[in-house]
């Protein structure tokens, strides 16, 4: 659709996992959603984001996303973004048939970049941290 959507984390133990769907933080059930990372991330490690759902294997996705969709932590390195230099960020790549997502994710931040690039088109997306306040309110 093109238009911002809303993303849900939970994070239970060194896994953070990911649902644009609402959840009711009284029922999270994360069999159903997307493992976005499983920390803690080295260079080279490598995860599938997608789960067979206990309740319905036979609808959950391909677990073998060796060929679409597998996560790899590509490199490890300094990013720098209009919010600042970020140091020790973990470059993560994700690759599909359409293009790749990569994403710099530093540790006690989160993501401070991600872009997609589609099929070597002009199509795609780029973000960026443009501000960041160490700290909860």
């Amino acid at each position: 659709s093109g238009q911002p959507q809303d993303l849900w984390y939970v994070v239970l133990g060194q896994q953070v996992f990911e649902s644009n769907e609402p959840l009711d933080p009284a029922r999270v059930q994360t069999d159903t959603l997307a493992l976005a990372y499983d920390l803690p991330l080295a260079v080279g490690k490598t995860w599938c984001p997608f789960q067979v759902d206990a309740k319905d294997p036979e609808h959950s996705p391909v677990v073998d996303c060796s060929a679409a969709g597998l996560r790899t932590v590509l490199n490890r390195g300094p990013y720098e973004t209009p919010a600042g230099r970020f140091d020790d960020c973990f470059e993560i790549g994700e690759f599909w048939n359409s293009g790749g997502v990569t994403r710099w994710f530093r540790n006690g931040i989160g993501v401070v970049a991600a872009q997609y690039d589609h099929a070597g088109s002009r199509f795609g997306f780029r973000q960026v941290l443009v501000s960041y306040v160490k700290g909860s309110p």
